[in-house]
């Protein structure tokens, strides 16, 4: 297990937490890039604005193409060195979660009909991986081939943080289904969450695997670690509390109560990964196998997990003080690892002279511009889809 993939695990590791490091800077700090040495002024909001749609578009080209099954998120289309071309239930959530977005904020009517035939498409394919007996571990399977059946290679698995993303997506679905009155959704109810036991619909089966498995050591987010987490049981907690809220609405108390009495058990261990010693949060407890191997386990999972797994109550929040003494602690650390952050701070305070700021001032890698493009095209690949296709187990 040691070996498994360990350059692709890299590699993958590596670039997410490059993406948590710009969020991370930009949180306290304009935009800025260094290109050959030379600082550049922040963005504009218009450029920022045309960044955000093409990220948008990017992604969503991830949603089912070509060659996949429908309501597969490949992770990337690379196929080698690394070969991502795979769907991970976590990776997939987060982008889901993001698709639910961009549905609400965008009122043109052919992107959101797209949108919702992925939807019913993701429906359809996570139902078959919740029921399908070749997944190894089970709901904890963190990765499916493109063509939905689950993944046999050799693998940090299980990865409990995986239900309980799915579950938060498909209720943020449920929500959206009932307050837009969708004219699918007598049907789309029962399949989303049907108060048995056992479960047959998404969101309760994956409630009762996190309300009953979250005591085990699984691996982390980063596929390398296994042990007790504290981005997973944010995750998790943040699933059981909203979960409970939807068993109310949906008259299943004793569910609603199991779930909250969980998600309370959880609130007293994730306070345990205060390390006040050390003066942050630790990310794993317990950590065990061959890869145990970071003795500080200052690690960016903690404050993505905080992002991740805001409840809305407050509970390690963004702004709680554990939290920023973490991020600050990050920081410092960044800024003996990267270059670009003792150029970028040296820097500070910008001024901005520019009056008609256009993408051509901005010095960007070749490989990289076009990103900036202005002619922005929707790359989405999705086949219509009938309720059949969700109803079929």
């Amino acid at each position: 297990m040691a070996n498994f993939c360990r350059e692709s695990v890299f590699a993958r590791r590596s670039f997410l937490r490059f993406i948590l490091a710009g969020f991370l800077f930009l949180s306290t700090n304009a935009l800025g890039l260094s290109a050959l040495g030379k600082i550049q002024i922040p963005l504009n909001q218009s450029e920022l604005l045309t960044q955000k749609v093409t990220s948008q578009l990017k992604m969503l080209a991830n949603f089912s193409p070509s060659g996949t099954s429908p309501g597969i998120v490949v992770a990337s289309p690379s196929r080698e060195y690394p070969n991502y071309f795979f769907h991970w239930i976590r990776d997939g959530a987060i982008c889901f979660d993001q698709a639910l977005q961009i549905y609400r904020e965008n009122p043109d009517y052919q992107l959101r009909a797209k949108l919702r035939s992925f939807f019913f498409d993701h429906m359809a394919l996570n139902r078959r991986a919740q029921n399908d007996t070749n997944a190894l571990t089970g709901l904890g399977e963190p990765k499916f081939n493109v063509d939905g059946n689950p993944n046999s290679d050799p693998w940090g698995r299980p990865q409990n943080d995986g239900p309980a993303m799915r579950a938060l997506n498909f209720i943020s679905l449920y929500n959206m289904i009932i307050s837009e009155n969708w004219p699918e959704k007598d049907q789309l109810v029962p399949i989303l969450y049907d108060g048995r036991l056992p479960s047959d619909s998404l969101i309760k089966k994956d409630l009762e695997y996190v309300a009953h498995h979250w005591r085990e050591s699984n691996f982390d987010l980063w596929e390398e670690v296994q042990g007790f987490h504290f981005f997973t049981l944010m995750v998790q907690r943040k699933a059981l509390l909203l979960g409970a809220g939807l068993a109310t609405t949906l008259h299943d108390p004793g569910a609603a109560f199991f779930y909250r009495s969980e998600a309370l058990k959880m609130t007293a261990e994730i306070e345990k990964f205060w390390n006040p010693g050390s003066g942050y949060i630790v990310a794993t407890r317990y950590p065990s196998g061959a890869n145990a191997r970071r003795e500080s386990r200052l690690d960016s999972a903690v404050i993505l997990g905080s992002i991740l797994g805001d409840a809305g109550d407050g509970f390690m929040a963004p702004y709680d003080d554990r939290i920023l003494a973490t991020l600050q602690k990050l920081s410092d650390a960044f800024k003996s690892l990267y270059h670009i952050t003792e150029i970028l701070s040296s820097a500070l305070p910008w001024e901005d002279t520019r009056k008609t700021p256009t993408t051509d001032t901005i010095q960007i890698p070749a490989g990289m511009r076009g990103l900036f493009q202005p002619k922005l095209e929707l790359r989405f690949i999705t086949e219509p889809i009938f309720m059949q296709k969700i109803l079929a187990p």
